[in-house]
C-alpha cells in the first residue's frame, strides 16, 4: 500500500463524520505524501487547518477543534454531533502542537504561533491586514472639514459628533454600534463633510459585503441625505446620486477565479471607500480591499460586532475593535439608542446579551414588557397565523401591496435548518395552519427568499419578496422604497420559503415581532452573538421559545473563532 493511501484510509473515518470533506482530505494527503510526513495527528493536524475556513476560522485551534467540528455537525442533527464527538481526537493538545510544529511540513506549508495552527496563506493574509490597517491608522488627516456644522444640522447627539471627528482623523475609520444608535445618520454626516470639504470634490466609493445590504446602505443615506435638503440641496443631491455596490463588484470580480481586477498594481481610483455591515466581511475579502487602497485612500468600516461574523472565514470587525493597539483611536463606538423608547426591554436585552450579562438578561426576561419566554411553542401561533393567512388572501387577490405590507410583521428566527427546532419544521408548521396549500411548492401567499444574485433584474441574495396570484400568473412582489415591484416567478428560479428562516439569514433585515426559536441549554449553537442577531431584528416584541436555562447558556457562550488578528492588532 503506497504512503499516499495509508493516509487517505486513516481520514477516512473524519469524512465519513462530516468533519472533512474530500478536497480537503486529497489536499492533506497530497502536501504530507510530499513532505515525507505520516504521523496520523500531523497529518489530522494539517487536515483540520485546510478545513478550518470552511467553519470560519482562520486556522487550527487545538484546544477548540472539537467543540468547533460539534457545533457545525449539530446544524444537521443530534446524530451528526454524536458522531463527531465520539471521534478520536487528540487528548493532549499541546504534545499535538508540538508534534505539528516540528513537522517537516512547517513552515512551508504550515505555521504554529500563539497556539495556533495556519495554513502559509492564511498566515500571510492576517499578518498583511494588520499590517496595513496599523499603517492607515498612523496615518493622520489635516485637512479642514466642516463637520461640526453639518453635525448641527443633521441634529447629531453628542456621541454621534464625537464619532465624525474620530472617523476623520485618520486614513482608518471604524463606526460601530447596535441597531438604532444611528450609525446611517453618523455616516451620512461623515459623508457630507467629506463632499463638502475644500479642495476638489473626493471621488467615493460606498460598498457593503452582500447585494441585499448594498441596496438598504443606498436607501438609508438618500433618507438621511434628505435631512440637508432645506439647507444645503446641492449636496444632498450629491449624496443621493452616490449608488453603493457589493465589494466584489467594487473590487471587480475576475470571473471564474478568486483574484479581483483592483490590487495593489491597479489599485481603485476613490479618495474615500465607506464600507457597511462589516461584521460581515472576511478575512481574505478584508486583505483585497486593503490591497487594493489607492496611496492616499481613507477608509471606513461601519457595523455592529455583537453580530455573527462572516459565513467565510475570520472575525475582522470585532477583532479591530476589541484591540488596544495603534487601532483602537481610530474606532468610535455609539451607545446611545434612537430607535427604541428609553427604558425599551429590546434595547436592555440586547445589550444584556452583547456583554455578557446573565443577570440582567433573566431581569429583563421577567420584568420588561414587549419580551416573552415560552416554554412551547402553541404562545407564537397567535402572532404566526394571522399574518400568514391575512397574507395569503391578499395574494389570491393580487393585492400586491397589501400582501408585502405584511412581509415584515412576523417572522419566526431558528438556529437550526432541520429538526425539531429547526427552519425546516417550522415553515411545514405555518403551512399547515394555512390549510389549503401544498408544502414544497408554489403558492399565492408564499413568503420567499431569493439565493442568488441576479444584478440586471435587481435581485439580490437575501432579497424576501411573497408570491401573488396576478390573474392566474405567478408573481413576486417586493418591497421597494415606499412602494413594491413585481417579477415574473419564473424569472427568480430557486427560492427558499421564508416564513421562518435562520438567524444567520435574517442579517441586516428588520420585523416589527421576531419568534426566536432557541437551541437547547447544551446546544453548542447556542451562543451570545446568535441571540444577539435574533433579537436585534426586532422593532416592536421578541417571543423567545425556549427555557430559561437555555437564555442563560446562550448569553454565557461567545463565539470562539480561531483568528490571531486582535493579539496582532495589539501588539
Amino acid at each position: 500500500m503506497s504512503a499516499r493511501r495509508q493516509l487517505l484510509d486513516g481520514l477516512r473515518m473524519w469524512r465519513e463524520a462530516g468533519v472533512l470533506d474530500a478536497a480537503e482530505i486529497h489536499i492533506a494527503s497530497h502536501l504530507a505524501a510530499r513532505a515525507g510526513e505520516q504521523r496520523a495527528n500531523v497529518v489530522l493536524g494539517l487536515a483540520l487547518a485546510v478545513a478550518a475556513p470552511r467553519s470560519g476560522h482562520v486556522a487550527l485551534d487545538p484546544d477548540n477543534v472539537r467543540e468547533s467540528a460539534m457545533r457545525d455537525a449539530e446544524r444537521i442533527d443530534d446524530e451528526a454531533r454524536n458522531a463527531v464527538a465520539g471521534l478520536p481526537w487528540p487528548v493532549d493538545t499541546e504534545a499535538w502542537l508540538s508534534e505539528i510544529a516540528d513537522s517537516p511540513l512547517t513552515p512551508e506549508i504550515l505555521r504554529v504561533e500563539r497556539g495556533l495552527v495556519y495554513l502559509r496563506r492564511f498566515h500571510d493574509l492576517e499578518c498583511s491586514v494588520a499590517e496595513r490597517l496599523i499603517s492607515l491608522a498612523s496615518q493622520s488627516t489635516t485637512d479642514a472639514i466642516a463637520a461640526d456644522a453639518l453635525s448641527e444640522a443633521m441634529g447629531l447627539d453628542d456621541g454621534q459628533r464625537d464619532a465624525v471627528r474620530v472617523c476623520l482623523a485618520s486614513r482608518l475609520g471604524v463606526l460601530v454600534g447596535g441597531p438604532g444608535t444611528g450609525k446611517t445618520r453618523t455616516v451620512a454626516t461623515i459623508l457630507a463633510a467629506l463632499l463638502s470639504g475644500e479642495g476638489p470634490t473626493p471621488r467615493v466609493a460606498l460598498a457593503a459585503p452582500t447585494g441585499k445590504a448594498a441596496a438598504r446602505m443606498g436607501e438609508s443615506i438618500a433618507a438621511a441625505a434628505a435631512l440637508l435638503d432645506s439647507s444645503d440641496p446641492e449636496l444632498a443631491d450629491s449624496m443621493r446620486q452616490l449608488k453603493p455596490s457589493t465589494v466584489h463588484r467594487l473590487l471587480g470580480v475576475r470571473y471564474g477565479t478568486a483574484a479581483f481586477r483592483r490590487d495593489a498594481s491597479d489599485p481603485l481610483h476613490h479618495d474615500v471607500v465607506i464600507i457597511d455591515e462589516a461584521s460581515m466581511m472576511s478575512l481574505p475579502l478584508t486583505a483585497s480591499l486593503l490591497d487594493a487602497l489607492g496611496g492616499t485612500t481613507r477608509l471606513i468600516l461601519v457595523g455592529d460586532p455583537g453580530q455573527l461574523a462572516s459565513v467565510e472565514a475570520g472575525s475582522v470587525l470585532a477583532d479591530l475593535v476589541a484591540a488596544d493597539g495603534p487601532t483602537a483611536s481610530c474606532v468610535a463606538e455609539l451607545t446611545a439608542n434612537h430607535r427604541f423608547d428609553a427604558g425599551s426591554a429590546i434595547a436592555e436585552l440586547a445589550a444584556a446579551v452583547r456583554d455578557g450579562d446573565v443577570e440582567a438578561a433573566s431581569r429583563v426576561l421577567q420584568d420588561g414588557t414587549g419580551i416573552a419566554l415560552h416554554s412551547s411553542a402553541a404562545p407564537a401561533r397567535s402572532l404566526i397565523e394571522p399574518v400568514a393567512v391575512a397574507m395569503r388572501r391578499a395574494a389570491l387577490d393580487g393585492d400586491a401591496t397589501s400582501a408585502a405590507e405584511h412581509l415584515d410583521s412576523v417572522r419566526v428566527l431558528c438556529a437550526h435548518r432541520r429538526g425539531p427546532a429547526g427552519v425546516a419544521r417550522w415553515n411545514a408548521m405555518v403551512e399547515s395552519w394555512l390549510g389549503d396549500v401544498r408544502p414544497f411548492s408554489d403558492y399565492a401567499g408564499r413568503p420567499v427568499m431569493v439565493t442568488q444574485n441576479d444584478a440586471p433584474r435587481r435581485l439580490f441574495n437575501g432579497d424576501i419578496g411573497v408570491v401573488i396570484d396576478r390573474d392566474g400568473a405567478l408573481e413576486v412582489v417586493l418591497p421597494e422604497g415606499d412602494g413594491v415591484r413585481s417579477v415574473p416567478r419564473v424569472h427568480l428560479g430557486r427560492v427558499e420559503t421564508v416564513h421562518a428562516l435562520t438567524i444567520h439569514k435574517s442579517q441586516g433585515s428588520e420585523f416589527d415581532r421576531v419568534v426566536v426559536v432557541l437551541p437547547s441549554a447544551d446546544s453548542l449553537l447556542a451562543t451570545r452573538e446568535l441571540l444577539y442577531t435574533a433579537i436585534t431584528r426586532a422593532r416592536s416584541s421578541v417571543t423567545l421559545i425556549g427555557s430559561m436555562d437555555a437564555v442563560k447558556s446562550a448569553v454565557s457562550r461567545p463565539t470562539q473563532r480561531a483568528s490571531g488578528l486582535r493579539a496582532r492588532l495589539s501588539a
